[in-house]
């Protein structure tokens, strides 16, 4: 197999759970990357075991060669929800309102400064910050902020900003000292990684005692998933190699011994990942009409206000 720049990549099958063991069943057969036109044919595969829930790629890039996928790929989009960035003082204040009101929905509705804003300011570490936007931001309102990225020109990009640290390569590169960090983000990044348990398991080594990570990843049981299929844009294949629902992602973090607060899923409608799905269902000829994006985005609205895990991101709360 040849990216498109002729680089050769290898694969292997991967019929099996990379955290179970469990035989995975195949969702959607012979996927094509439509957005950065990888080559190759990918399966998605959803783990049969029912307290599991892992969905995969299959067959899988050896981890030594998942870079030459990115060769033309912009790895820093704005697909995550900027809801859960930095909004104005009176969105924040609703907010605030709408967590004392809506109590069971609380850690959800608190998603300024990605689900930071309720903790002091201290170290804090983006693994995947991209062009380094967030982490401006942070280092603005007091934190100590550093990032990691493998992509080389994002890393330049990144560091442009005035206040923030920057380093490039994997967070294993670095080497950093046990305790380094007062709270750990991940935005659209732990799907991209080989092994998302060894992931859980540093993160945890380097986050400080009463600190806190936060994960956010496109839920594979979201209405657009279940709505879309295989044009569903949160796929991605083959960069997304693993997706998570909540209940996955907090049962990896028990796993890895960290202490989960709040596992739910976010609605999307703001991120683009329903818009650019219905894009991909119309480069087809079907033989029925695209799903109503303003429809999903509605229902999202209203079935995650109940916690039901239909929302286009999972997200994950835990601390040490």
């Amino acid at each position: 197999m040849k990216t498109a720049n002729s680089m050769p990549i290898k694969v292997h099958e991967a019929p099996e759970c990379e955290l179970c063991g469990a035989t995975g069943m195949v969702l959607h057969e012979n996927l094509a990357d439509r957005l950065f036109h990888a080559p190759g044919v990918w399966n998605l595969r959803r783990c049969m075991n029912e307290r599991c829930e892992l969905f995969w790629t299959d067959p899988r890039p050896d981890s030594a060669d998942i870079w030459k996928l990115y060769q033309s790929y912009w790895t820093h989009g704005n697909n995550s929800e900027p809801d859960a960035e930095l909004s104005s003082v009176g969105k924040r204040r609703i907010k605030r309102l709408a967590a004392r009101l809506l109590f069971w929905r609380r850690e959800a509705l608190l998603s300024d400064s990605r689900y930071l804003n309720q903790m002091p300011a201290g170290r804090l570490l983006d693994v995947g910050c991209g062009t380094g936007d967030f982490l401006a931001g942070m280092a603005q309102i007091g934190w100590d902020a550093t990032g990691i990225d493998f992509d080389e020109e994002a890393v330049v990009s990144a560091r442009r900003h005035q206040g923030i640290k920057v380093f490039s390569g994997s967070i294993f590169d670095q080497k950093f000292p046990h305790d380094a960090f007062d709270a750990i983000t991940l935005s659209n990044v732990i799907e991209h990684i080989p092994s998302p348990l060894e992931m859980f398991i540093e993160l945890k080594r380097i986050l400080a005692p009463g600190g806190r990570i936060i994960i956010v990843t496109p839920n594979p049981n979201s209405l657009g998933h279940r709505s879309f299929g295989r044009c569903w844009r949160g796929l991605e294949p083959p960069r997304h190699l693993f997706l998570f629902t909540p209940r996955m992602l907090k049962a990896l973090a028990v796993r890895a011994g960290l202490t989960p607060i709040a596992s739910f899923s976010a609605v999307g409608a703001k991120s683009g990942i329903l818009r650019t799905s219905s894009e991909l269902w119309h480069r087809f000829p079907r033989s029925k009409p695209s799903p109503n994006v303003a429809r999903l985005q509605l229902q999202e609205q209203i079935f995650t206000l109940f916690n039901l895990p239909v929302g286009e991101f999972s997200v994950l709360l835990a601390s040490k």
